[in-house]
């Protein structure tokens, strides 16, 4: 766990040597937001938990800024091989 935890240290330290990402169009909230004439399956399926959908906010305010090593940092699991995270980027 400690080698994957360096690993993808490593990644987000090269990753943040590279040039800014320019921000992104809108908010996760605004692109999850849309006029609704009534409850959809998404709708229903969106969650109550105020901690997870801050994760998930996060989430994809990293994909939407295209920040591969900050999402791949915060979303895949720390028992992967190094090798394994260093596909996501």
């Amino acid at each position: 766990v400690e080698h994957m935890q360096a690993s993808l240290s490593a990644a987000a330290a090269a990753a943040a040597q590279a040039p800014p990402l320019p921000p992104p169009q809108m908010t996760a909230q605004q692109a999850i937001t849309y006029a609704s004439d009534g409850p959809s399956d998404v709708e229903l399926l969106q969650t109550t938990s105020s901690s997870l959908q801050a994760k998930l906010d996060q989430l994809t305010n990293l994909g939407m800024c295209n920040d591969r090593a900050g999402f791949v940092s915060q979303f895949v699991p720390l028992d992967l091989s190094a090798a394994d995270a260093a596909a996501y980027l």
